[in-house]
């Protein structure tokens, strides 16, 4: 567990790590613990809490959103030429199929950062929704096993996939219907994405649909109460 609380600024732990250790001394940590743990981390270095400065209560929000914003249209971009590119690449005759290698890792890059968007968004956009946290986590944590061997890579294409799903329905439902609508159908038919054939096109409009996504992100959206 030192190894996840090391994943924090130092700000934070100056302050909240006694009371962080003491809490987990209280019981053994749970998988679910160490992963609300690894998106606290995340979410404690986009949303910092303690700053050396006063500062305009608005400055955090625009932030967020900014980098949200930002993220959302890089990863977005990153599906787009991921899909391109392993479309593009022949099928090796003498193996049977492609060898998609750094086009592969393109889509890798497009994970991580949507996920790291969604983090930003779940902090600024629709704050306060517990659903939307273990969307993100699952989101984040699917998006690191790709980078795996086989075969965690493709559970955790399939995790981050479902988790999309269930993101985009939570901004549908408390940001923006049309955008978060796309969002969740496109990772639905993502599903069906193979590097083969013409199927890795599909990476294509999910790809335009985080762009969506991101140009959404500078405008204040009304917040949902924890559920």
């Amino acid at each position: 567990m030192s190894r996840l609380v090391r994943l924090y600024p130092p700000a934070w732990r100056d302050r909240y790590l006694d009371e962080l250790e003491d809490l987990l001394a209280d019981r053994p940590p749970t998988l679910r613990d160490r992963l609300d743990l690894i998106r606290g981390a995340v979410d404690a270095w986009i949303h910092p809490q303690l700053v050396r400065r006063p500062a305009r209560q608005e400055e955090p929000a625009f932030s967020s959103r900014l980098f949200a914003g930002v993220a959302a249209v890089i990863g977005g971009g990153l599906w787009i030429a991921g899909g391109l590119a392993i479309r593009a690449i022949p099928r090796n005759p003498s193996l049977g199929y492609k060898e998609t290698g750094a086009a592969a890792l393109i889509l890798v890059a497009a994970m991580l950062v949507t996920a790291l968007a969604a983090t930003a968004l779940a902090g600024s956009v629709i704050v306060g929704s517990r659903r939307v946290g273990a969307a993100v986590t699952v989101m984040l944590l699917g998006a690191m096993l790709t980078a795996m061997p086989w075969p965690l890579l493709i559970v955790g294409f399939f995790a981050y996939v479902i988790a999309t799903v269930a993101f985009g329905a939570i901004v549908a439902a408390s940001a923006s219907r049309v955008v978060g609508s796309l969002l969740a159908v496109a990772a639905l038919i993502l599903t069906s994405f193979n590097t083969e054939d013409e199927r890795a096109l599909i990476a294509i409009p999910f790809g335009l649909a985080w762009i969506a996504l991101g140009s959404i992100a500078f405008r204040r959206a009304p917040a949902v109460t924890a559920a």
